[in-house]
Order: C-alpha cells, then sequence, then structure tokens
C-alpha cells in the first residue's frame, strides 16, 4: 500500500488556504503537533466554516492521519469563537488527542503565524516555517482532501464562495477547470452590468476581469464588485501610480508598522521604512527595503492603518520581488538580526 505522501501526492492536494504548498511535502516530517486551520479571516468568504459544519468527521480523520504519519502526539483545530455552528459540528467528532482551540474574531486570525503563536505559544522563526518549531498547519479544506487522497480520490473540486452583487450568494463545490462566468450563473449571475471579479477576499483578493479564469484548487472565492467602487478602483493601481503617491505624500506617521500584525509579532516588518524608501534609495536600496520581506500581504496597512489612503502592502509586495530578483534575499538568520 502507497504511504500517505504519494497517496496525497497522487490526489493532487495542495493547500486550499491560499499558498498552494504541495501538501504532500508539507506532511513529509517528524513534528509534535499538526494544527487545522479553519480561523477563515478573509470578509466575506466563508467556505472553511461550511466545511467544517458538514464535513467535520472527514475533515478531523484527516488530521489524525496527519498526526500518525508525522509522529505528532497533539492536535489543534483552529476555529473562530463566533462560529457555533462550526465548533459544534467539530466537537462531536474530537479525539482524545485533538484539541479545539478557540480564536478571536480579528483580522487577520487565519495567518499562520497567528495561528500557530496563538494556540501554542510558539513563534516561528521570522522568514522560517511551522516545521521549525515542530509543528505543521494544514487548511481545514486540504484535510478533508487528505482524507479522500487515503481512499484513492483524487482532488477534482474547490470549496468556495459566490458573494457581492450576484442574484443568490452561495458556498459550494465547483469542478475545478469550470470558468469564472459558468460559476457566477450558478449563484444566478451578476446583478449589475459593469463588474469585475475579485479573486479571493476584500482584504488579499485580486480583481479578475476576464469572466473564462478557471476555478484551481486553490480559488476561495469570488466577489462580485463594481468596476467604480472605491475598493476596485484601490486594487487596479498601478505600480507606477502607487509608487509615485507613496513617494509624495507620505508623511511617515508609521501607523502601518503600528498596526502589522506581523510587526505586533516582533517580526522584522516596518512598512513605513519601506515607504521611505522610495523617496531616498528607492526599491533598489540594500537596506532599508529589507524590512518589507516579512511582509505577509495581508493588507491591513493599505486598507486599514493609512490615513492617507497609501499602499504600503503593494510597495513591500514589489520590494520583495526587487530582492529576489538581485539576489538581496536574506536567509532566516540573516533577517532576524535587523
Amino acid at each position: 500500500m502507497p504511504s500517505l505522501v504519494q497517496q496525497v501526492r497522487d490526489a493532487g492536494v495542495i493547500g486550499a488556504g491560499g499558498a498552494g504548498f504541495p501538501a504532500y511535502k508539507k506532511i513529509d516530517a517528524r513534528v509534535d503537533t499538526v494544527i487545522a486551520n479553519g480561523a477563515e479571516c478573509e470578509p466575506l468568504l466563508f467556505k472553511d466554516k461550511v466545511l467544517m459544519e458538514n464535513y467535520a468527521a472527514e475533515m478531523i480523520d484527516g488530521l489524525q492521519l496527519v498526526m500518525q504519519h508525522t509522529g505528532a502526539r497533539k492536535g489543534i483545530i483552529a476555529i473562530k469563537h463566533k462560529n457555533r455552528k462550526a465548533i459544534a459540528a467539530v466537537s462531536t467528532h474530537l479525539r482524545e488527542n485533538i484539541s479545539l482551540f478557540e480564536m478571536e474574531d480579528v483580522y487577520p486570525a487565519g495567518d499562520e503565524y497567528e495561528v500557530v503563536y496563538h494556540s501554542t505559544g510558539r513563534r516561528i522563526p521570522g522568514g522560517g516555517l511551522p516545521l521549525h518549531i515542530g509543528v505543521v498547519v494544514q487548511n481545514v479544506e486540504t484535510l478533508y482532501h487528505i482524507h479522500r487522497a487515503a481512499q484513492g480520490q483524487p482532488v477534482t473540486h474547490s470549496l468556495m464562495t459566490i458573494h457581492g452583487h450576484v442574484k443568490q450568494p452561495l458556498t459550494a463545490w465547483f469542478p475545478v477547470g469550470m470558468s469564472y462566468g459558468e460559476a457566477l450563473q450558478v449563484a444566478g449571475g451578476a446583478t449589475i452590468d459593469d463588474f469585475v471579479l475579485l479573486d479571493g477576499g476584500p482584504m488579499m483578493g485580486k480583481v479578475v476581469t476576464d469572466l473564462d479564469t478557471p476555478v484551481t484548487r486553490v480559488t476561495s472565492g469570488i466577489i462580485v464588485l463594481g468596476r467604480n467602487t472605491h475598493l476596485t478602483e484601490r486594487k487596479m493601481q498601478s505600480e507606477q501610480a502607487f509608487k509615485r503617491i507613496g513617494k509624495s505624500a507620505c508623511d511617515q506617521c508609521s501607523l502601518c508598522t503600528e498596526m502589522c500584525p506581523r510587526y505586533l509579532l516582533g517580526y522584522p516588518i516596518q512598512p513605513h521604512l519601506v515607504m521611505r524608501s522610495l523617496l531616498t534609495t528607492g526599491p533598489m536600496s540594500g537596506t532599508l527595503t529589507h524590512w518589507a520581506q516579512a511582509c505577509c500581504e495581508c493588507n491591513i496597512c493599505t486598507l486599514w492603518a493609512c490615513p492617507e489612503e497609501l499602499d504600503p502592502r503593494n510597495v513591500c509586495v514589489v520590494t520583495k520581488r526587487d530582492l529576489k530578483q538581485q539576489g538581496k534575499w536574506l536567509s532566516p538568520e540573516q533577517l532576524q538580526k535587523l
């Protein structure tokens, strides 16, 4: 009989929480704790909540399989405290070595670093992985797919939410490869004429205008927005524009840093210094711009913290891109010395 790693690989299971990291690589390790991440935090997305309410037994079986394979003695299921129906469903299937951890209803509660820190008290090294502290984290839908993989079932559908300007918002299974336009029809179609789609939630989602874009294994939701809404306009701003505006208007108030969840956990990330680099040495800087490397791209700095509606998140994103292209990306050990 093939190993769980081989079964998961053959079934095409990847991280369903958004990153799409191959699940077989995560579970091919020895750890003491496995965390099922159900702390869904993107506004308007409900696929993890719906999965736990309806497939709790299958998800927990997947968690147990990963625990057995990795040698983990402890399993933790992280769910937001407000999701009482999901908590009730999961609670009926808990096993002796698996416990529930209720997260606060805050954003970004579902961030891997946040989940690990709050549920275990351990801190992932900056630039590191949960594996470095003896932990594996898998999204709850990923664990559901691992349960199916152990039975020889490949990943053919993705659980996703369709919301926004549609006739019937819903969360359902959609076949991988189905077009976004076809998926919208399942929700009754758009209720406005001039619209764009958000692939993902309003905080981290990306604007999509092509209705032929296919559903993938990491598609978590589609939100229909008016083309001229404020959020759409902000997300469609060009790199040239957000750099030019940021260079001229940032007053270094540092609210983007003070409200950054990774900064509050003690990681070397300071968006206001990245914004400052636009004025001084630009994105070519080999010093100030390293403060962007630990950015998790949650968008709190841009959509919530900045009083001038600048875009420190995307400045951090393109800075990380430039650091990689220039061969200036720091190792976790180097990053900790900033």
